[in-house]
């Protein structure tokens, strides 16, 4: 996991995203390299709550 170095991510937020990603990983029964980057998630600042837009498989 790399956290983007361009914004402060509180660390109960990268924790789930991590935890959605891994989630998702496990529910496809996803074999292989992808990234599951921050910027691909829509994140609001004041509740915390966010939408997931893709997964991009590495080849």
């Amino acid at each position: 996991m790399a956290p983007s170095t361009t914004f402060y991510h509180p660390r109960n937020l990268v924790e789930s995203l991590l935890a959605a990603s891994t989630e998702m990983a496990r529910a496809l029964r996803y074999q292989g390299a992808a990234t599951f980057e921050y910027l691909e998630y829509l994140v609001n600042s004041h509740t915390g709550e966010w939408l997931f837009i893709e997964i991009n498989p590495r080849i």
